[in-house]
């Protein structure tokens, strides 16, 4: 009779087990379900940024390509203007001799 008592509490807290690790598994299957669906939104976003970067830089080119002389020559004005004006502090820097003496 003792061991019928003894098989009954076994498979009591048997079948209480399995019903909470299904509980806990179930509990984490919805979390990385979660998780997956939150990666492939990502995932799909990130896919349309690319895109739509590899359509900006494809404009970006064209237009370099069209009008790459004007950009040249609109660089080299740049250039000259910020070189002339290095030139001028420079020579505006410097000290005179008599300054010097003055001291």
């Amino acid at each position: 009779m003792t061991s019928i008592i003894k098989a009954d509490v076994f498979f009591f807290i048997t079948s209480i087990s399995v019903v909470v690790v299904g509980i806990l598994l179930t509990v984490a299957l919805v979390y990385a379900i979660r998780t997956l669906q939150d990666i492939r939104k990502f995932s799909r976003r990130l896919l349309k940024e690319g895109d739509e970067i590899l359509t900006d830089i494809t404009e970006a080119r064209e237009y370099i390509k069209k009008k790459g002389g004007q950009i040249a020559t609109a660089t080299g004005v740049i250039r000259r203007f910020v070189s002339r004006g290095r030139k001028k502090k420079a020579k505006v820097t410097t000290s005179s001799p008599t300054e010097d003496t003055i001291e």
